[in-house]
């Protein structure tokens, strides 16, 4: 069901996102998506009751999250339609700071206006642009906007510093993956069938005037001679 570029990803961000927690601290972990705002339910796999309050978080599979990462940030962030690397940065972005904001920062950095709408532009963009100068401009948006953010004074700043040069070096690691060459499958070749010496009727191994060598080419001649009769 699932692209093998997108399992890849998948299990990458997972690490980054981490378990369950229920910090009070956190504003992602309250249903109404501020401190002291609704319930307190917590964060799970990166499921956030402040974006998924519906959700039993607590108990949450790992096979519903990936379904729920799959249709609601991969597929509508444009990661699906990015070359392998450039896709997981996309695609943990989107995860980290919504879908919208990846949208916005892949197009700046392939030279679309940021309008959050991936039209046939932005697709034919990304698609033709360079992937390393786009994940250097793209992570460079995103770092642009942490900086801004008061919370990085926090104690989440150093964190999302991390993450962000995590996301890095493993899309590069993923494009090194991708543009490695295949080994070459090497077919074995079943062994050659023993030349067969014709060996004439009351053959005398004493007799020295017997050339095995001669008698086998005149054999070989004869089959030759033989099949271009035919």
């Amino acid at each position: 069901m699932y692209e093998e570029t997108y399992l890849d990803s998948f299990e990458l961000v997972i690490g980054h996102e981490g378990g369950f927690t229920d910090r009070p601290s956190d504003p992602g972990n309250w249903t109404g998506g501020k401190r002291n705002s609704g319930r307190l339910v917590g964060t799970k796999f990166g499921i956030s009751a402040a974006a998924y309050p519906h959700l039993d978080i607590p108990n949450i599979s790992i096979e519903k999250a990936r379904e729920i990462y799959y249709n609601d940030y991969w597929l509508p962030s444009g990661a699906a339609s990015c070359k392998r690397g450039l896709s997981h940065a996309v695609f943990d972005s989107a995860v980290n700071n919504g879908v919208g904001r990846a949208i916005r920062w892949l197009q700046a950095a392939v030279g679309v206006s940021p309008d959050g709408a991936l039209g046939p532009k932005s697709l034919s963009a990304i698609k033709t642009a360079d992937p390393i100068e786009t994940l250097r401009e793209f992570q460079a948006q995103r770092t642009w906007h942490h900086m801004k953010l008061d919370s990085m004074d926090d104690e989440y700043g150093l964190g999302w510093s991390r993450r962000i040069i995590g996301v890095t070096l493993e899309a590069i690691a993923m494009m090194e993956s991708s543009d490695a060459p295949k080994p070459t499958e090497v077919v074995p070749v079943p062994p050659k069938p023993p030349f067969e010496v014709y060996v004439p009727t009351g053959y005398d191994p004493s007799d020295r005037s017997f050339d095995p060598v001669a008698t086998a080419f005149q054999s070989l001649f004869g089959k030759l001679v033989k099949a271009v009769i035919k």
